[in-house]
């Protein structure tokens, strides 16, 4: 039950609806806030006539219901709260109402990658519900755990050294579709990030790189004074700081 009077309070059947569902922090269960899931009609359908239920089916078991397609269906809601800035809810209100706020945007991308020596090139021709919830803002891209010194693709942790990264890379000027309207989107990079793989030394054998014999590393004979001047001797606090004068002139 949310409106202006009750300020988003959650409520519960007691007392005819009308009693706050209270989560304190003391709880530590609760620690960083509560989530009740997707929610979805299960008696609702998809606009060609696909039920709620019959459309997050797994592909594998039609009996089992796979989550992660609930972003196929045309409503569904997801509620959570929390004492942490990321989970509280913060709107608008011009007296009692609410100002509407545009919901995440649902789009299609389908990944293109030929090159198989590439990382992502098992999710060539493989389709994404994506969610665009605001600039810089794109979610549902697979992340995967690399290490941090090799560059190489290894099993999650929470070691330092372990980067938590998207395992595909959309390339600019990508085109996406609106999930409902088939409305086409272009996606851009906001920044790049390029990581070096460490190889053998022997990855360089045959490759036309070697130095030539009469090269020999430079030694400390080879050294010159610059014959800097010497360091200043200060004795005096400093006159100005910040422009404001700090001692007084005679």
């Amino acid at each position: 039950n949310a409106s202006a009077e009750n300020g988003m309070v959650l409520l519960g059947n007691g007392t005819n609806g009308t009693t706050p569902m209270l989560i304190t922090k003391g709880n530590g269960m609760n620690e960083f806030g509560v989530s009740t899931g997707f929610l979805f009609d299960p008696n609702g359908s998809l606009a060609n006539g696909t039920t709620n239920l019959k459309a997050l089916a797994c592909e594998w078991d039609a009996t089992e219901i796979c989550p992660w397609k609930v972003q196929e269906l045309d409503v569904y809601y997801k509620w959570e709260t929390g004492p942490s800035e990321w989970n509280k809810f913060t709107t608008l209100r011009d007296g009692n109402t609410f100002l509407r706020f545009d919901e995440p945007i649902s789009i299609k991308y389908v990944h293109e990658q030929t090159d198989n020596s590439k990382l992502d090139a098992k999710y060539n021709g493989k389709q994404f519900y994506l969610q665009y919830s605001g600039f810089g803002s794109l979610e549902g891209i697979p992340v995967a755990c690399f290490d941090g010194e090799t560059g190489k693709k290894v099993a999650c942790g929470f070691a330092d050294e372990i980067r938590f990264l998207p395992e595909l890379t959309i390339p600019a000027a990508a085109e996406a579709k609106h999930a409902q309207t088939n409305s086409t989107y272009v996606l851009k990079p906001l920044e790049l990030e390029q990581s070096m793989v460490k190889v053998a030394d022997s990855s360089c054998t045959g490759r036309g790189l070697s130095l030539d014999n009469t090269v020999t590393a430079p030694t400390i004979s080879g050294w010159k004074d610059p014959n800097l001047p010497k360091k200043l001797t200060i004795s005096d606090p400093p006159a100005v700081v910040g422009g404001e004068i700090q001692i007084t002139l005679e």
